[in-house]
C-alpha cells in the first residue's frame, strides 16, 4: 500500500476460463475502483512471450507498478525468458 491508499496485489483466482493457463493476476485497487495489471497468458508488452508467473512487485507513491515475470514462449527460450515489467498509473 502507498501513502495515497492504493493496494495491489498478486492473486489466484479460481474458476477461469482457460483453467491454468490464466490462473494468476495482478491487480491495483484504490478508492476508484480496481484495475487488472498483468494476467497469467498475456503476452509481453514487447510481443515476446506470455506471462507465465509473477514474483516480486513494487507499488510508488504515484501507483505504478513495476514487477518481475518468468515468461513462456519466448524466441529464445531459456535465454530471455525472465524481465521485469512496469505498469504507469491508469486512472481508476
Amino acid at each position: 500500500m502507498n501513502n495515497s491508499g492504493t493496494v495491489a496485489f498478486i492473486s489466484n483466482l479460481a474458476n477461469t476460463t482457460g483453467g491454468s493457463d490464466d490462473d494468476l493476476a495482478i491487480y491495483r485497487a484504490s478508492n476508484g475502483g480496481m484495475v487488472q495489471i498483468a494476467r497469467k497468458g498475456d503476452v509481453a508488452p514487447d510481443g515476446n512471450g506470455e506471462y507465465l508467473e509473477f514474483s516480486q512487485f513494487k507499488l510508488n507513491q504515484a501507483g505504478a507498478i513495476a514487477f518481475s515475470s518468468t515468461l513462456s514462449g519466448t524466441i529464445g527460450g531459456a535465454t530471455d525468458d525472465t524481465g521485469i515489467h512496469w505498469n504507469q498509473r491508469r486512472n481508476l
